[in-house]
């Protein structure tokens, strides 16, 4: 899936630059299974498609090149808590080319409990193949946001979304 960026992509994700994230899954019972690189690639897709929607909505500035970046992600079947991680480092600038600070985007995506519910209906629910995703499956989840972090590479550089 992941092919080749935008200069952001290209570039190395450093805490300088990036806010590093962190997302927790919760599954239905009877739902869960290892994640694929294609879930992943495509649940980076939705997240990115979500992250532009609150940097325009709290920044209400133009937004020019996102990336989701440094992907990582973990799977333990045993794990009651959280048996699927997946953490990621963001970057963008706006439409000028400038960057965004970390600090703006850490701030940006402090998400309340309505952007929560607006993140998992409306984006991991309908990660494709909508209604046949690993995600689609998700019945709770956690978002945590770290800024001034070490952001080490991923298993996946960056995911080229449409």
């Amino acid at each position: 899936m992941p092919s080749r960026g935008s200069s952001l992509t290209q570039e190395q994700a450093t805490s300088d630059n990036a806010a590093l994230y962190h997302l927790e899954f919760h599954f239905s019972e009877g739902a869960l299974r290892e994640p694929s690189y294609s879930d992943i690639g495509a649940l980076i897709c939705q997240s990115t498609y979500f992250v532009r929607e609150e940097l325009e909505l709290h920044i209400q500035d133009c937004i020019g090149e996102l990336a989701l970046t440094n992907i990582a992600w973990t799977y333990d079947a045993t794990c009651q808590n959280a048996p699927v991680t997946v953490t990621f480092a963001a970057r963008a600038k706006f439409c000028d080319n400038t960057p965004i600070s970390p600090d703006w985007l850490y701030g940006s995506l402090q998400l309340n409990q309505a952007e929560m519910k607006h993140y998992l209906e409306d984006f991991i629910w309908r990660t494709p193949p909508e209604g046949q995703s690993l995600f689609y499956d998700v019945d709770a989840m956690t978002f945590e946001g770290k800024e001034g972090v070490t952001i080490r590479d991923g298993m996946m550089p960056f995911v080229e979304c449409a």
